[in-house]
């Protein structure tokens, strides 16, 4: 790819490009490209392709009838790469999601304090049936009450 090309693309695009930036293809996408060459990338979307079509693997969307009820789902095979820097600023956030949830469980099974001050609605919380009563005021070892925890980026 023309250098020169890809740094005046990225300097005329008014978004975030994952892919480039103003001094060209970003490493860790020229990374990924030594060690993935389109012919391979082609021939594993075509694979990907293939194995949903052949699975039945679709989807609806309800609202739409000019398409039909059924759509074959959609998998682009390119991976969503970030660098370091990225990532760690990610994490940070994901690790601090976690924390409040694990602090807002040890309260609902605690004190409840999120209840009382109107915080949380208490129907929402005590009508909901993962909410388990007869663990209120129980305190598991080590204070953690959120042992897995699932964020889609």
């Amino acid at each position: 790819m023309n250098s020169d090309y890809a740094a005046d693309a990225a300097r005329a695009c008014d978004h975030f490009d994952e892919w480039q930036d103003a001094h060209g293809v970003r490493m860790h996408w020229r990374r990924f490209f030594e060690l993935e060459s389109a012919v391979e990338l082609a021939g594993k979307q075509g694979d990907a392709d293939r194995q949903i079509r052949d699975n039945g693997i679709t989807y609806n969307v309800y609202a739409d009838t000019r398409l039909g009820p059924a759509r074959p789902w959609s998998l682009d095979i390119l991976p969503f790469i970030l660098d370091d820097a990225d990532w760690r600023h990610i994490a940070s956030g994901v690790s601090q999601r976690a924390r409040l949830l694990n602090q807002m469980l040890a309260d609902l099974y605690g004190e409840q304090t999120l209840l009382q001050q109107g915080v949380l609605p208490t129907e929402l919380v005590l009508g909901h049936p993962g909410y388990v009563r007869a663990l209120k005021g129980h305190r598991p070892a080590g204070g953690v009450f959120l042992h897995i925890v699932a964020f889609d980026l």
